[in-house]
């Protein structure tokens, strides 16, 4: 499963060693590494050495400060997102989402809501639609389950800003 692959990534993390990963499209999404070809295979070499001492504080200092001034500069844009949400669809303003984190520690990643609030029950009447093969992902073209809304959130990226928040609370950098 996906939790013991992580506990397992970071044991060999911890333990200094390299990991040659063959990367699927989830792979592909949310982890970095080096490309190399092992015996003709497209694969990442994970071997990043994990940040510590003064230059961990002073990411985490840059990220804290970095993400306090861009909620401060963002608020008012905060605003007008969430009352553009409210006023498209019924439902909460923000969406959370768990996530692996640092040693794989689990955190609720923060967007705001693009999707209809029902959108986990209608997944299953769309669920032969589903244009990855891998089974992972939950993939369909003209998701119709997005919002008016929520497409230009998407479309511009500006679904993803709640997550200066994950920032501040050190959960994301």
């Amino acid at each position: 499963s996906a939790d013991l692959a992580s506990e397992l990534y970071w044991k060999l993390r911890r333990a200094g060693l390299p990991l040659q990963l063959i990367p699927t499209s989830r792979d592909m999404l949310y982890r970095r590494g080096q490309p190399e070809t092992v015996a003709g295979l497209p694969t990442l070499c994970l071997e990043d050495p994990l940040a510590g001492g003064w230059d961990y504080r002073l990411k985490r200092g840059l990220d804290y400060v970095g993400a306090g001034l861009g909620v401060l500069m963002l608020a008012p844009l905060f605003l007008v997102i969430g009352v553009a949400i409210r006023l498209d669809s019924p439902g909460p303003i923000f969406f959370r989402q768990e996530r692996a984190g640092l040693h794989g520690k689990t955190f609720q990643v923060w967007k705001f809501r693009t999707m209809a609030a029902d959108a986990p029950q209608q997944q299953a009447q769309l669920e032969q639609h589903n244009e990855t093969a891998d089974g992972i992902l939950f993939k369909v073209k003209h998701d119709p389950r997005v919002t008016q809304v929520g497409s230009i959130l998407r479309r511009t990226s500006l679904d993803a800003i709640p997550q200066l928040f994950n920032v501040l609370c050190g959960q994301m950098s």
